[in-house]
């Protein structure tokens, strides 16, 4: 595996189908793996975070998760790297999970999704050997619940999908996977809301397209800023690093 630093921040040259094997020889050997989907945000606040850099750039692995990664790399470097949404790659990894009869906790996600991200999953994916999920708790990325960590190790998982939003996620999984029996720590955003129904995501061709941003901003208006920060900070900040190379 190739690794890039788009400003600073490392992401990981790498496929799906070699990602997925990579994770289900994780598991296997029962090693840990810290797997972070980083898009245009993420890194546009990492340089002003340097706590959050280091926790980006501490993951086993950071994928693009937006186009605009993926243009950076281009420009930056002239590589062709794959984009890999964590929304799609969350239901690529619940069809290892299902493969494999493995163990999946949900943590996160407003009062109720998680439970209904839990039985959708139950039905979609039946021979998942169990889902665990806790939601509508408030959960400090840097205190240690002792009673939070003994709820998760209790159910024994494989993958934990950690959906408290991002810089929170991420100081999550950074601050607790030692003290937690589990192979695969992903942060995946708001993908239970879509997985549970509460939030439908943009139309294919809008997704394949790099637009979904357009479509969420339609539907939520109220991310303005973060689009802004986006579209327009992220590309200022590439541009004026090429300008450096």
């Amino acid at each position: 595996m190739k690794e890039l630093s788009i400003l600073n921040v490392k992401i990981t040259h790498i496929g799906k189908s070699e990602l997925i094997d990579f994770v289900r020889r994780q598991i296997e050997q029962k090693e840990k793996t810290k797997l972070y989907t980083v898009n245009n945000e993420f890194i546009v606040d990492a340089q002003k975070n340097a706590r959050y850099r280091g926790v980006l750039n501490n993951s086993t692995i950071s994928v693009a998760d937006s186009t605009g990664v993926v243009w950076a790399a281009k420009k930056l470097f002239k590589e062709n790297i794959e984009r890999l949404p964590g929304a799609d790659l969350t239901y690529d990894l619940l069809e290892l999970a299902n493969d494999k009869h493995l163990r999946v906790f949900l943590l996160g996600g407003s009062s109720g999704v998680g439970e209904m991200a839990k039985k959708i999953i139950k039905i979609k994916y039946p021979l998942i050997k169990s889902v665990d999920c806790l939601d509508g708790v408030k959960i400090s990325p840097d205190k240690k619940d002792e009673e939070l960590l003994a709820k998760i190790n209790k159910t024994s998982p494989d993958m934990i999908f950690v959906a408290l939003g991002s810089p929170k996620q991420e100081f999550w999984i950074d601050s607790n996977e030692k003290n937690i029996n589990s192979s695969l720590f992903i942060g995946v955003g708001g993908t239970l809301d879509f997985i549970s129904g509460k939030i439908k995501r943009a139309p294919d061709f809008m997704r394949k397209s790099g637009l979904e941003w357009l479509y969420r901003l339609f539907r939520q208006p109220s991310r303005f800023a973060r689009i802004f920060k986006a579209l327009v900070t992220f590309v200022v900040l590439v541009n004026r690093a090429s300008r450096k190379t």
